[in-house]
């Protein structure tokens, strides 16, 4: 479990030293609040397999765009999802760290 300092500290890309990547890391850091968004729309309607997808597209996207923490939770969220049995309130820790770790993502 992080501490609460953890969980103050930005994260930042793996590659926010490469000119040609600053731009469309940007991109993503500014996009990823209509992610968040989705998400939780997602999550209080309860449609598993919607979450289980946005997940799996956000574990694909953090790991291009040098976010290994956001893919880390990603996948765990994932993982978690698929042996749910459905029940989403399982999974609530999960989201929730996932969706605490895209709030701090900076470039």
């Amino acid at each position: 479990m992080s501490s609460d300092r953890d969980r103050e500290k930005p994260i930042v890309s793996s590659f926010r030293n490469d000119p040609d990547m600053v731009p469309i890391i940007e991109e993503f850091v500014v996009e990823l609040s209509e992610r968040i968004a989705s998400m939780r729309r997602t999550f209080e309607s309860g449609q598993v397999e919607g979450l289980q997808r946005l997940a799996h597209q956000l574990k694909g996207a953090g790991s291009g765009y040098g976010y290994e923490p956001i893919t880390q939770a990603a996948a765990k969220l994932e993982s978690a999802i698929k042996v749910s049995t459905g029940d989403l309130e399982s999974v609530r820790g999960q989201f929730e760290e996932l969706i605490e770790l895209c709030q701090r993502a900076k470039v």
